[in-house]
């Protein structure tokens, strides 16, 4: 075996080793091979193949993270940032379902406030920034106090 197909070799078991453990960016996985000290072409050449073969795909990562990310209470519009942060072209952002976020958005409100209306103008727009910092539309918080206020509403009734 010649030294160019050991060096390649080496690359292609390290690229592995990193989407065995789970999905990255393709970003991500070039950043962490040059860092590990491998040859900038070879790097490419073995990342494009793995993409060709579906070893490595920024649309699973996306999909991957985003859920990921919903469940942890995170919004769309951070999900959002944070993929591009990572390098991932836009048409590979498979945005989750509204219906995923509500629950994300409720999950995350319920966490930190439980199921309690905010007493004032001031505790609302407290709780509003906490789920804007979280990366929710103003819309779906509107619409999500709106929920709220009609099921307390129902509740006390």
């Amino acid at each position: 075996m010649t030294e160019e197909q050991e060096a390649r070799q080496a690359v292609e078991a390290a690229c592995l080793r990193y989407l065995a453990r789970r999905e990255h960016s393709r970003v991500e996985l070039r950043q962490k091979l040059l860092r590990a000290g491998f040859p900038d072409e070879l790097v490419t050449d073995v990342i494009v193949e793995f993409e060709r073969k579906g070893y490595q795909s920024d649309r699973r990562y996306a999909e991957v993270l985003s859920g990921h990310r919903a469940r942890q209470g995170y919004g769309p519009l951070r999900v959002h940032a944070e993929l591009r942060q990572k390098g991932v072209a836009e048409r590979d952002v498979s945005p989750l379902a509204r219906e995923e976020y509500a629950e994300a958005l409720a999950s995350a409100y319920t966490r930190r406030y439980g199921h309690s209306v905010p007493d004032s103008i001031s505790d609302r727009a407290t709780r509003e920034r906490f789920l804007l910092r979280r990366g929710f539309s103003g819309e779906a918080i509107r619409q999500f106090f709106r929920r709220l206020r009609e099921s307390q509403a129902g509740d006390s009734e």
